[in-house]
């Protein structure tokens, strides 16, 4: 059965049904909207991925991609100077907030190459909390699921890390230096 069936016949013995009670409603209805989530980000996802598996890596990328991912790289190196989403802890215990680039900088170097493929920079500025959290909470296993690290180490990518070494190994994170450790 299709997945847009499933859904379909959710949503019929819901209707019938009902929820059993409002707390039931309300547990379908963040059932729904964590579904809404993750099919916005997987479209992006699976959209990126497909351009990835058809571009040769001896070829370059569109170049739309390419500048995407030399934003997507100047927008890690900006730190916490964007807006503060989660909290981590300081060497004190006490807790502070992470940029986005912060955050997207604990990702392994697969997940953020291909993060910095899927959305331009202005989208990841501007996107719920909610839909950001889903992607720093999966990208990496959607990377690892598909299979996607193959296609990731091209020579025009490195190029634009080359431009942002610097800058990297002035916050202590250098993926030029994992990406070159993986062989390109």
């Amino acid at each position: 059965m299709l997945p847009e069936q499933q859904i379909a016949n959710l949503a019929e013995v819901l209707w019938k049904k009902g929820g059993g009670s409002e707390s039931g409603f309300q547990k379908a209805a963040k059932a729904a909207y964590r579904l809404s989530i993750q099919l916005a980000v997987q479209f992006e996802f699976d959209k990126t991925a497909d351009v990835l598996r058809k571009s040769p890596p001896d070829e370059t990328l569109p170049n739309q991609l390419c500048d995407r991912f030399g934003l997507f790289l100047k927008f890690l190196c900006e730190g916490a100077t964007e807006n503060t989403d989660r909290q981590k802890e300081n060497t004190d215990g006490q807790k502070q907030k992470m940029s986005r680039p912060e955050q997207l900088r604990t990702l392994n170097i697969d997940a953020q190459i291909f993060c910095g493929l899927c959305y331009p920079v202005h989208r990841l500025k501007i996107l719920s909390l909610e839909q950001f959290n889903f992607i720093i909470e999966k990208i990496t296993a959607y990377v690892e699921w598909h299979g996607l690290a193959g296609y990731l180490y091209r020579k025009d990518l490195d190029k634009k890390f080359t431009d942002f070494e610097h800058s990297f190994r002035a916050l202590g994170h250098n993926p030029f230096l994992e990406s070159l450790a993986k062989g390109t």
